[in-house]
């Protein structure tokens, strides 16, 4: 599972615990970092025969155009009450991260700017309905002008695997570029030190929902607002606008709906100065 899902289970463990304090849990997932100094899990033996082993998922996604009332972050809680019997609730409207004083005060990187947005413009090659392309992202940034940001992601290479990020590197001043430069738990530490991000739909917008920091985000039209929409961030999607995601998302992995430049409709809808505006309100 990508980083993203694995934040929205750090909820449920959460809210897990707060509801029934006597449970003890552990976790094993492809990005256990997400937990590290986590007050909720201690190390449980898997083949421990008094240790329930729950395998978690979230199926109420295949639901979420249907359901305006079901956000990303309730999915593994429904799931864990289905599997346990349980009845808990959300308790906070975001993820659960927890970071030691030392990863709070530290920069992560020597010259940081004291305040900065995160910028991660880039996608998943097997997600490139989301994509957004360079020129956009770029008239940002130079709407921008007094504002710091810096840009974070993976190396834009040309025998990237099907589900690898990439990014191209913004050339503009005021653009510092940190491409394949931070580990994970570096790039929490980053979104907690930023006054926001800017990004399409990815982890880093649910990293700045865990802290309450800024988020402009553009999604256009491929998942449902209702689903992935935080209180407090700048969302800017085309729900509504289209016959192809006219009542919830399209979740294509690539876009059926282009324009003559070839490029996806939706996307093109979001207008970067409107993106800039918003941006500029955070300072």
């Amino acid at each position: 599972q990508c980083p993203g899902d694995i934040l929205m289970l750090s909820a449920c463990v959460r809210d897990i615990k707060l509801w029934n304090p006597h449970f003890e849990l552990d976790v094993r997932t492809s990005c256990d970092i997400v937990f590290d100094n986590n007050p909720h899990i201690i190390k449980l033996k898997e083949n421990d025969p008094s240790v329930r082993v729950l395998d978690m998922h979230y199926e109420i996604v295949h639901e979420s155009n249907q359901n305006m009332h079901q956000h990303f972050i309730h999915g593994f809680i429904k799931d864990f009450n289905e599997q346990a019997g349980c009845s808990i609730k959300l308790t906070q409207f975001k993820p659960d991260l927890h970071l030691t004083k030392e990863e709070k005060e530290t920069p992560v990187f020597k010259n940081q700017p004291e305040k900065f947005v995160l910028l991660n413009a880039g996608g998943k090659t097997d997600y490139k309905t989301k994509w957004w392309w360079t020129s956009a992202w770029k008239e940002v940034v130079e709407n921008c002008p007094d504002i710091q940001f810096i840009q974070v992601g993976k190396p834009d290479k040309k025998d990237t695997g099907a589900g690898q990020a990439v990014h191209e590197v913004l050339k503009c001043p005021n653009v510092i570029a940190k491409i394949n430069k931070t580990s994970m738990r570096e790039l929490i530490r980053l979104v907690y030190q930023s006054v926001g991000i800017l990004s399409v739909v990815t982890s880093i917008m649910h990293i700045a929902a865990a802290f309450d920091r800024h988020a402009a985000v553009v999604a256009a039209g491929h998942e449902p607002w209702w689903w992935e929409r935080y209180p407090g961030h700048n969302y800017f999607h085309t729900i509504g606008a289209l016959e192809c995601c006219g009542l919830g998302g399209c979740w294509k992995k690539e876009c059926e709906n282009k324009n003559e430049r070839g490029r996806q409709k939706c996307m093109e809808m979001i207008d970067p100065s409107q993106v800039a505006a918003a941006i500029r309100t955070w300072f």
